[in-house]
């Protein structure tokens, strides 16, 4: 009898341990997952609350230890094995903070992935902001965002319309503007977002004014009056941030760059030079073109502290040289190419580069141009426009370089006796209509010359005062601005504005 018993007992422990995968090697597999948790049927295990390990068991108060929030305790024990009842329908975690309303179920605690749908349009300053793509991260909601400028400001999720309301020709001295020095120079740019900004020479020290679209003039010190500063050729450039830069040369000739890191503008001297100009690149680097002693270009990459110095040399017959400027104008395109409208005192012409790894340069105008009477833009194609005086014909005359591999071509604006075009500003709207101002030596005059898209330039007095050009922009809008320093019979010269609309 005990042998028999003995032997009853060793078959039960085999058959029990046989029910049993070997310890060594049991993986989620053998219950029908894989190793990081999943279930066969491909839904999650949830930490182990909806697979787990049989629990062997001799009685029904073997079975204590339910392996999830869903099951209760105690279980029974069935065939060797626990089996608990399971809380269906209950609340619970599933761990899953990507999850909502979750509820115990058959196979485990469930529940139903949260929600992100977008939101609505939003206003951020001067921008829309549309969200698009919502999915859960760690228990929140993120999106893909898109901006769109609005050049008439944001509200209540989405751009303000522009009402056209036409308006004939004012004419505004900027109050906000210190007394201008007889002959300095003002330069005169706008901004992607449509503010106007103008650095200019007044007293011995150089001004910075900004004034917000729809907004007032703000007047601003970049470098007080000095021994031996003297600031002179002033120019304005954006960064692709938008931020303004300016470059001006000093009577002792240095070059100095000037930017504005907080409330107040730091200048630094860049190199000996003269006639600087400004423009900025989408991968965030600062290019300045000047003379000394040859058409040098300093780049300022992004995060950088020292400028990079090349020459820019002409090629001819195998044989390079120094190219030489006694005006320049600096232009980057919306693709970060740069552009460069120069007269060459050297050949006595108009000249073109662009760059690309190397400057490579061409002939605007095969004649000399006064150097204070020429301006140039790029439009959104980036095509080349100028507006120059020939200082042997005296005519104003306007040249055009499409994108690309084009050629210069060139036409009179308006032809005289007598010089016209000293100095000029020239503007294109991203339609294509040429904006010129430009000033009539003979008459005193400032006058203005427009050509529609496939029209003829036309062009007009806008007042029998000496001005001199600063700067000019227009839009599809039908807005057209003009800046100049008037020159009143009496008292101190003037930045005067000469805007005017027309609604398309």
């Amino acid at each position: 009898m005990g042998s028999g018993r003995r032997l009853w007992i060793l078959v039960v422990a085999v058959a029990v341990q046989g029910c049993l995968p070997d310890t060594a090697d049991f993986t989620t597999a053998d219950l029908g997952g894989d190793r990081d948790g999943a279930a066969a049927d491909g839904g999650a295990l949830d930490g182990g609350q909806d697979m787990f390990v049989p629990q062997s068991c001799m009685a029904d108060g073997d079975c204590t230890s339910p392996r999830n929030e869903c099951q209760n305790s105690p279980g029974t024990c069935e065939g060797g094995e626990c089996v608990y009842a399971t809380r269906t329908g209950e609340g619970c975690d599933d761990l899953d903070p990507c999850t909502t309303s979750d509820v115990c179920q058959a196979t485990g605690c469930l529940g139903t992935a949260m929600a992100c749908p977008p939101p609505g349009p939003r206003c951020d300053g001067s921008e829309l902001v549309t969200s698009t793509g919502g999915r859960c991260e760690g228990g929140g909601c993120v999106y893909d965002e898109s901006r769109e400028s609005c050049p008439m400001g944001c509200s209540a999720g989405a751009c303000e319309v522009d009402v056209c309301v036409p308006m004939g020709w004012t004419l505004t001295d900027i109050a906000a503007a210190a007394p201008v020095d007889f002959s300095a120079d003002a330069d005169h740019r706008v901004d992607a977002g449509g503010n106007d900004h103008i650095a200019y020479v007044s007293d011995g020290g150089l001004h910075y004014l900004y004034r917000p679209r729809g907004g007032s003039w703000i007047d601003q010190g970049v470098e007080a009056a000095g021994a031996g500063t003297l600031p002179k050729d002033p120019q304005i450039g954006f960064d692709a941030s938008g931020a303004p830069h300016i470059v001006f040369a000093r009577w002792n000739d240095e070059v100095v760059h000037a930017v504005r890191p907080g409330t107040d503008w730091v200048a630094e001297r860049v190199d000996d030079g003269t006639v600087p100009a400004v423009a900025g690149t989408p991968d965030g680097a600062i290019h300045i073109v000047y003379e000394d002693n040859g058409l040098q270009h300093a780049v300022l990459a992004s995060g950088a502290t020292d400028w990079t110095i090349t020459p820019i040399r002409r090629s001819d017959g195998g044989f390079t040289r120094a190219a030489r400027g006694d005006a320049i104008r600096l232009l980057a395109d919306a693709m970060g190419r740069l552009h460069l409208v120069f007269t060459d005192f050297a050949e006595d012409d108009l000249s073109y580069g662009r760059f690309t790894t190397e400057w490579s340069l061409e002939t605007v105008h095969p004649a000399q141009v006064l150097p204070s009477a020429f301006d140039a833009t790029v439009d959104v194609d980036g095509g080349v426009h100028v507006s120059f005086s020939d200082d042997a014909g005296a005519d104003l005359y306007y040249a055009y370089r499409p994108a690309g591999a084009g050629s210069w071509s060139s036409i009179p604006v308006h032809a005289v006796l007598d010089r016209m075009g000293d100095p000029s500003a020239i503007a294109v709207t991203p339609s294509g209509a040429i904006h010129i101002v430009y000033r009539d030596e003979d008459n005193r005059d400032v006058r203005y010359a427009t050509r529609p898209v496939g029209g003829s330039f036309t062009h007009d007095a806008l007042e029998p005062d000496n001005g001199f050009a600063a700067g000019a922009f227009a839009d599809d809008a039908g807005r057209v601005r003009l800046v100049y320093r008037a020159v009143p019979p009496v008292g101190s010269d003037e930045l005067r504005v000469a805007e005017v609309r027309t609604c398309p």
